[in-house]
């Protein structure tokens, strides 16, 4: 009796083992994680719901965006590659009024026909939408991974209180002299003068740029691409960091994680504070003959996406390569040229990555942004850019 029991309290927990396995695993399994990020005009949208349906229209997630405007899904194993719908329910959100009319509240994932399926979509309200697979999506948070810079008394906020130091007591010294001489102090460079130096022209619209904001530290850039002639030309302004952070790096990256620096840089706009004139061209003679001759780009070649422009080393900013001292203050407007056209960006993927210093910070390092080109994000010239991170 007690043997016949136990076999049917066996059976009982037998049955028990295969319904659940039946009926309830393939939701835990077979589900895949995916995430989202969700932005008005470069702005995270928080409390936004998102939807997301089979082509047929039936529902199969649906997930409210944080205060960083992001979403996290669990899609069932079935709809990895297949073509998706994307809706954002508007009624949770708060749009800005001057915000431009026509906002993209739906979109259309295609089917994956090669490659890995996505695993992360953005989406901007003022236009621009692009999917990225777990292995980009690896490349894009490595390289939003802070650049080490250096000491603060090497390159931050105390390098710099020891150079104005310095000056004023060198500004003492020249007035007590008199008529010794100009003198040069705190690493000024025998060209320094009392004028700023000249600035560029801006050509990229005001209305196509958009503003990117670092939770973690407040630190706002705007952004914003128009292609010329003479290819791609980005103007990226810092808005606002608490230190006066300045540019340590920009550059462009494929999928792959290759980088390209930029061959050309202008400056649209200086911190009112500054200390050094700024040059951006090498020259190097050989025999009474030139032998390199270069304009903003870097000192070191590598790894390349098109074979034509240097890749940006992580160690040897901006900052330096324009002749400033210390990685505080400087350049807050900045225009750099890539060799790009407009069939490259349809053919490639490329990402933009711009890295800021923060000078203040014992150990100096940056705030990294990647952001997207996708082809639908471009209007004639103007050149759109969508957070991928």
């Amino acid at each position: 009796m007690r043997e016949a029991k136990f076999k049917l309290s066996y059976i009982a927990v037998f049955i028990v083992v295969v319904t659940f396995t039946i009926f309830c695993m393939p939701q835990l399994v077979f589900a895949v994680a995916r995430d989202a990020i969700i932005t008005n005009n470069g702005q995270s949208v928080p409390n936004a719901t998102v939807v997301i349906e089979t082509a047929e229209g039936k529902p199969i997630a649906k997930s409210t965006t944080d205060e960083n405007g992001r979403a996290e899904f669990d899609l069932p194993e079935e709809s990895y590659g297949k073509s998706l719908k994307v809706t954002l329910e508007p009624a949770p959100l708060k749009i800005d009024t001057a915000a431009p009319m026509g906002l993209n509240l739906k979109h259309e994932i295609p089917a994956t026909t090669g490659g890995e399926p996505w695993s992360r979509f953005s989406m901007d309200l003022g236009g621009g939408f692009s999917t990225f697979s777990k292995d980009v999506v690896s490349v894009i948070e490595k390289a939003a991974e802070p650049i080490n810079v250096g000491s603060n008394s090497a390159v931050g906020t105390g390098a710099q209180t020891k150079q104005k130091v310095v000056e004023t007591v060198g500004g003492a010294l020249g007035g007590m002299l008199g008529g010794l001489g100009p003198m040069s102090f705190g690493g000024r460079g025998d060209d320094v003068g009392d004028s700023e130096p000249e600035l560029a022209e801006d050509p990229v619209p005001e209305t196509v740029k958009r503003v990117f904001t670092d939770p973690a530290t407040g630190t706002k850039i705007k952004v914003g691409g128009k292609m010329t002639p003479d290819g791609l030309r980005i103007s990226t302004t810092i808005l606002d960091s608490p230190d006066k952070g300045t540019f340590q790096a920009v550059y462009l990256m494929d999928d792959k994680g290759n980088k390209a620096g930029p061959v050309l840089y202008d400056i649209y706009e200086l911190y009112q504070e500054w200390t050094l004139t700024v040059s951006w061209t090498y020259t190097r003679w050989s025999g009474g003959e030139q032998i390199e001759h270069k304009e903003g780009g870097w000192s070191e070649s590598g790894s390349n996406i098109l074979g034509t422009f240097a890749v940006p080393k992580e160690n040897d900013g901006i900052w330096k390569q324009m002749g400033f001292s210390n990685a505080v203050a400087g350049v807050r407007g900045l225009g750099t040229l890539f060799p790009v056209n407009p069939e490259m960006l349809q053919n490639q993927p490329m990402h933009l990555v711009v890295h800021v210093t923060k000078p203040s910070q014992q150990a100096v390092n940056t705030t990294g942004y990647v952001m997207s080109m996708p082809p639908n994000a471009m209007s004639g010239n103007n050149v759109g850019f969508i957070r991928s991170f």
